[in-house]
């Protein structure tokens, strides 16, 4: 495997596909973290007569447990582990999903660049169907791909080989941008060639302190795209 760039940045001559994360990459990930930390609580509270604070802290542990697999992100396993219908809920909030600022200009600019466009998420199926409903997200793509059709999440090496043989993307010639830091460290484990952080995947929360192990900008609107206009 050829040598990477380093942490200040990239090698555009090297990058035929373009990876992208979704939540906290291209959609503001406050919406999520609202659903996670605020509406699931609540309605999983409002069942057993509990406050929103008590809910929080009976789920803390729960969702901690299995934060980073793809339990984490499956509809199927939260509906059946909570006894909540979690996918009706999500459709019920659906109108605060929407872009990161600057985001839509960004797609439009790489649709232009003429390398190929792949969303890569660990969103389950319905959840990006929801999504794209709200934003007309998938138009930007050549492809969308799901974990859950994988057995494996982004933050597993293991998905990156299944992604790679499936897809037929050379992932060392790809370049993957996730607000994860777990997921870049799994897709760099896994094989992929360059990767840029996010630091501010929420528009209600401060940037995240910077790895310094990778490139990472605040916003994909700031990076620096080289010639691919």
């Amino acid at each position: 495997m050829s040598e990477r760039p380093t942490p200040d940045g990239l090698d555009w001559d090297r990058i035929d596909a373009v990876l992208c994360d979704m939540d906290g990459t291209l959609l503001d990930l406050r919406f999520d973290q609202h659903f996670w930390v605020e509406a699931v609580p609540a309605a999983w509270g409002a069942h057993r007569g509990m406050a929103l604070a008590e809910a929080q802290q009976e789920l803390r542990p729960l969702f901690a447990r299995h934060s980073g697999t793809l339990n984490w992100y499956c509809l199927d396993f939260w509906t059946r582990t909570l006894g909540l219908d979690v996918r009706a809920l999500k459709r019920d909030l659906a109108h605060g999903i929407g872009y990161l600022p600057g985001i839509e200009a960004v797609l439009a600019r790489l649709a232009r660049s003429g390398r190929a466009r792949l969303l890569v998420t660990n969103a389950h199926p319905d959840v990006l169907a929801i999504k794209n409903e709200r934003t007309g997200l998938l138009a930007h793509f050549d492809s969308a791909w799901s974990t859950h059709d994988f057995g494996a999440p982004k933050e597993d090496p293991e998905f990156w080989q299944r992604f790679a043989r499936r897809s037929g993307v050379n992932l060392e010639r790809a370049l993957l941008l996730d607000d994860s830091v777990p997921v870049l460290d799994g897709a760099l484990g896994g094989g992929v060639g360059q990767v840029v952080g996010i630091l501010r995947p929420s528009t209600e929360h401060p940037p995240r302190p910077a790895s310094g192990r990778y490139h990472e900008v605040h916003s994909l609107a700031e990076l620096d795209w080289g010639d691919l206009d």
